[in-house]
């Protein structure tokens, strides 16, 4: 593939990047989504497998169209999802390690904000002034910060929320990414398992990433 047709002299340098670890920093609108595309052809060309490459974004629109782009130049499907699919996808298969059953359901906003309310009424907690949505957020940034909350209420809120959904062999959306992590960081079996699959690891976006997300990354590239 000849890059410098498609790409100008900075994005060259970028997209013809093989090995080790690089960071693009540049501004919306500069062509980063590009780079990632063009670089993960050009891994394809050089004749890295197409199933060793990991593409990880924020949307599943963005998702669908970086596969779809990337099929259209190289004639290669490769993974490209979504920080939420690609935990679930792990989830799926590695979970019962956690005392879950592979077949889990994944609650959506209204069936976690039911568990909570359990939670809050066996407690004896009334929701006043907010306090279901208080906790709710609570619960969500401990999650996405891999943190134990400091207030003790709301710790305590969060473990019997947490026993609750297991319960009923469930997870919240944050738990995509939280227990995704915790797996990793408990088995280090199945971490090295998905750290020899992808050998090449592509993020866009990166700089939107929160603490569990960049924690469920470096896991997978600390290899």
């Amino acid at each position: 593939m000849q890059l410098q047709e498609h790409l100008n002299q900075e994005q060259l340098k970028a997209a013809a990047h093989v090995e080790g670890p690089m960071l693009v920093i540049a501004g919306a609108g500069s062509g980063k989504t590009r780079i990632v595309t063009y670089r993960i052809a050009n891994l394809i060309d050089l004749g890295v497998p197409s199933t060793e490459i990991l593409a990880v974004t924020f949307t599943n629109k963005a998702a669908d169209e970086m596969r779809l782009r990337i099929q259209k130049l190289s004639q290669k499907a490769i993974l490209a999802c979504t920080f939420h699919s690609l935990g679930a996808r792990i989830l799926r298969e590695s979970i019962s390690s956690l005392g879950y059953k592979n077949h889990f359901a994944i609650f959506d906003a209204d069936d976690s904000e039911k568990v909570l309310k359990e939670c809050l009424a066996e407690r004896h907690i009334k929701d006043e002034k907010g306090t279901l949505k208080s906790m709710r957020l609570g619960i969500s940034h401990a999650k996405n910060h891999m943190e134990n909350p400091d207030d003790e209420l709301l710790a305590d809120i969060y473990q019997l929320y947490q026993k609750k959904l297991q319960s009923y062999n469930a997870l919240d959306f944050d738990d995509l990414l939280f227990l995704t992590v915790k797996l990793f960081q408990q088995e280090p079996e199945i971490l090295e398992k998905y750290q020899k699959m992808w050998n090449f690891i592509l993020v866009d976006e990166y700089q939107d990433t929160n603490q569990a997300q960049y924690n469920l990354l470096k896991l997978l590239s600390a290899r």
